[in-house]
């Protein structure tokens, strides 16, 4: 799979700033073929869409879609090559294989959502920055040349779907949602309290300025945001799915969603109403008032709730879950602190003398790294970087910080084991880790591209 950074996606949300990276089938994954698909050169005109002879004579091309779409958040200070050092040690080839397993399956969103959420926490520093327009634009400017390729070769892991969602299946209905409106759609409420983090989209073209988050009944059909996150552009013509998004749901909420351009499917075979209301009525407590459309189902679904239940290889130390230096960085995710350490990976290997974990790293290191112009990444040799000595200031003479609370919790199996070797004054010393988103048009469409 290829990774793509893309920067529609890039947002604050709950005071963290999160970037979303797309990912790309290569020819050899197996829904390669269902995100290859045929697309519309332009975007339909309004009388094309009413008139399916019309529509059908709009050319097309081939063009290549994300099969998924992930967002991590970062620091406001973010250093472009610390974040792909984190980007390399989550994805692993039997990640990578599961994502191509589970995401042509009616089930995906359950598995996916697991499989995903221990992935999406670079930093948990909050954004302190005055000018968030500004924020935005160098942090896409920083990372709009990202592209990593990874090479294929690794097992599906075995995991427990998730039990809790909301709204309708995404699918490619029989008609379609205008843009500039909040929609709600009171089929299929949550089910339970909980955080949906995986979302999946239907467009019927593409839209731009896409926002999804939960609704609940304040009276008659007057609504309230409960909450929401920001997506950005959703790739038309086939199933999208986002991960790593943090919206909050309660039992009997409803799914939602904004668009600022472009359709949504829906389909009218539903049993209970879709409603929606003029403008963007999205952000957390925005209430308003809305219109009965009837009974339609809006394309847009979604799921989240409990920590990870993935069945792996981890209980015998061997497969995905075997490498010391990914397990490491899963376990910094749930320590108190950790996270806000950018570095936490080049620290961790620095150091290491090359009794195992660069062997593991190394073996993980089949991508191309393209950064922003003039960081001198692009000459800089990455193993060298990531297995350069320290240069012997400060913390070589002391303790490391935040060492002991990523493993102070660890329960005896393997990271006991594991030395870090820190030069002090010339010398090599061991020391031993203890061991822890006007009125809805809706006319017929029937388009079979």
């Amino acid at each position: 799979m290829k990774i793509k950074f893309n920067a529609t996606g890039t947002h604050v949300n709950r005071g963290l700033l999160k970037v979303r990276l797309d990912f790309y089938p290569d020819e050899s994954d197996k829904c390669y073929p269902t995100f290859y698909i045929n697309q519309w050169v332009r975007e339909p005109t309004d009388e094309e869409m009413a008139d399916d002879a019309k529509l059908a004579l709009i050319p097309t091309h081939k063009v290549l879609t994300p099969c998924l779409c992930h967002f991590i958040t970062v620091p406001e200070n973010l250093v472009v090559a610390d974040f792909t050092d984190y980007i390399l040690s989550m994805l692993d080839k039997d990640t990578l294989a599961s994502i191509d397993g589970f995401i042509l399956r009616s089930d995906s969103a359950h598995l996916i959502s697991p499989l995903m959420r221990n992935k999406r926490r670079f930093s948990t520093m909050p954004v302190v920055t005055k000018d968030m327009a500004d924020l935005l634009a160098s942090t896409n400017d920083k990372l709009k040349a990202i592209v990593i390729d990874f090479a294929g070769g690794g097992k599906v892991i075995e995991i427990e779907p998730e039990s809790i969602d909301i709204g309708s299946p995404a699918i490619n209905g029989n008609d379609y949602l205008v843009s500039n409106e909040t929609h709600i759609d009171s089929n299929n409420p949550a089910n339970e309290n909980g955080s949906l983090d995986t979302i999946e989209v239907w467009s019927l073209y593409g839209m731009t300025g896409f926002r999804a988050g939960t609704f609940y009944l304040v009276s008659g059909t007057t609504y309230k945001c409960r909450d929401s996150e920001t997506i950005g552009n959703v790739t038309g013509y086939s199933k999208q799915t986002f991960t790593g998004l943090t919206i909050n749901a309660v039992a009997n909420d409803r799914m939602g969603s904004y668009q600022g351009t472009g359709f949504l499917e829906c389909d009218t075979e539903a049993a209970n109403d879709l409603f929606w209301a003029s403008g963007e009525h999205i952000d957390p407590d925005d209430e308003a008032t809305y219109n009965n459309t009837g009974t339609y189902a809006m394309s847009i679904y979604g799921t989240g709730g409990g920590g990870v239940t993935a069945k792996t290889s981890a209980e015998t130390g061997a497969g995905a879950e075997g490498s010391v230096l990914r397990a490491a960085m899963q376990r910094a995710e749930t320590a108190s602190g950790a996270d806000a350490r950018q570095s936490l990976l080049a620290s961790l290997t620095r150091n290491e003398n090359g009794t195992g974990v660069e062997q593991s790293l190394l073996t993980s290191l089949v991508a191309r790294l393209v950064a922003e112009t003039g960081s001198g990444i692009e000459t800089r040799s990455l193993v060298a970087r990531l297995l350069s000595s320290d240069a012997g200031h400060g913390v070589d003479t002391g303790v490391i910080p935040g060492l002991k609370s990523i493993f102070g919790n660890d329960g005896g199996i393997g990271y006991d084991a594991l030395k870090a070797l820190i030069g002090t004054s010339g010398a090599v010393s061991d020391m031993k880790l203890p061991g822890r988103q006007g009125q809805v048009k809706i006319p017929s469409k029937g388009v079979s591209l």
